[in-house]
């Protein structure tokens, strides 16, 4: 039961568990759990948090008594709190100079604050409206290639395209059968993959009349290094022996490890997570297995991996690949610093650089110092 007349106030803790403690109550409560978190300021009731924040009152007492538990929050009884208060009070009045703030740029701080926040919020947008159908097409054809991309809306045919943009039939057809290699596009009335049409068949009207861009294909994203989805291949006691035989000469014992724990549900990043081994060697293991025709690879989609992991860690996922997505999965863990970064990459500088991008994406109000995490790593 929340006592809402009681003031909360958050245990002290350094940098990195502050990090990691916000980056827990996201995953657990959301955008609202850290818009409750970030009112507690030893000064506000559970009623006034309450009434700012405008969540729902059983998400709010959930949330209360889960940080309480945690012990990332201590209350002040509600008498101990006016005691203390009208003991400053007091003081104030047998005062004769005026109080002084003790942080004269207080004002600026907190707008510096808000402007950093508006940031944030900017960069998550940004992710999340940038279009990987768009990045593909532009790569290979660029301007042009996007332009006949959202021609494609279901209604126009392909003479229409050719002639609003002022291409032949030769450039139309190659860029609409890279897209559908593609799973970007399912064109309607094709017929062969291999059979050739003349310019009056592209222009006529079956053949691609309508192109529709169908939104339910799902989307692979696109990034260097993919969260992938092994599968064995390989079955029974003698074939696996081979198997685990040629992964202890290349890998160790961890290798084997890796092998153990491919059931076909697992990704890359949960099996290196679940067995703490660095994302970048269970990628190179699982590479090799496939190889050795060991195993099948999916490669995530974008929907599978808003599904699995969320939204912010697709975010992130989308500029840093499996390694952003491992920080993100392990950067709650009860593991030091130097540790994480090892789990995550060889590089210390990218590490420094995908923490930053996390730091801005999950919008936790946490000032970290560059050179200072470079010399803990």
């Amino acid at each position: 039961m929340v006592k809402l007349n009681n003031h909360p106030e958050k245990t002290p803790a350094p940098t990195l568990e502050r990090f990691k403690r916000q980056n827990k109550i996201l995953k657990k409560f959301g955008r609202d759990g850290l818009r409750i978190f970030k009112l507690i300021d030893g000064e506000r009731t559970w009623s006034q948090i309450l009434d700012e924040s405008g969540v729902e009152e059983d998400v709010f007492s959930e949330f209360v008594e889960w940080v309480l538990k945690q012990g990332y929050v201590v209350e002040k009884e509600e008498e101990l709190a006016t005691e203390e208060s009208e003991s400053v009070k007091e003081v104030e009045e047998e005062s004769e100079e005026p109080v002084i703030s003790i942080n004269p740029f207080e004002e600026e701080v907190e707008e510096e604050k808000q402007e950093e926040s508006n940031e944030e919020n900017e960069v998550v947008k940004e992710l999340e409206e940038v279009n990987e159908n768009e990045r593909i097409v532009r790569e290979k054809y660029g301007e042009l290639g996007v332009k006949v991309y959202h021609l494609i809306d279901g209604q126009k045919n392909a003479r229409e395209i050719m002639d609003e943009l002022g291409i032949d039939s030769k450039t139309l057809l190659e860029m609409l059968e890279f897209m559908e290699r593609k799973g970007i596009i399912k064109l309607k009335h094709v017929e062969s993959k291999t059979q050739t049409y003349s310019e009056e068949e592209v222009y006529g009207k079956d053949l691609f009349s309508p192109l529709i861009a169908e939104k339910p294909v799902p989307e692979v994203v696109v990034v260097d290094n993919p969260v992938e989805l092994p599968s064995k291949k390989v079955s029974g006691f003698m074939k696996e022996m081979v198997v685990k035989t040629k992964l202890m000469v290349n890998f160790g014992s961890e290798g084997v490890k890796v092998w153990n724990s491919i059931d076909g549900k697992k990704t890359t990043v949960d099996i290196a997570s679940s067995l703490k081994l660095p994302i970048y060697d269970v990628t190179a293991i699982v590479h090799f297995l496939y190889d050795n025709n060991a195993v099948e690879l999916h490669v995530l989609t974008r929907d599978e991996i808003l599904a699995r992991y969320g939204d912010e860690a697709y975010a992130i996922y989308k500029k840093y690949g499996c390694q952003g997505l491992m920080l993100y999965e392990i950067i709650d863990y009860n593991l030091p610093l130097s540790q994480i970064a090892k789990l995550t990459t060889p590089k210390k500088e990218k590490f420094v650089e995908m923490l930053f991008f996390v730091h801005k994406v999950l919008g936790v109000d946490i000032p970290l110092d560059k050179e200072l995490i470079l010399k803990k790593l």
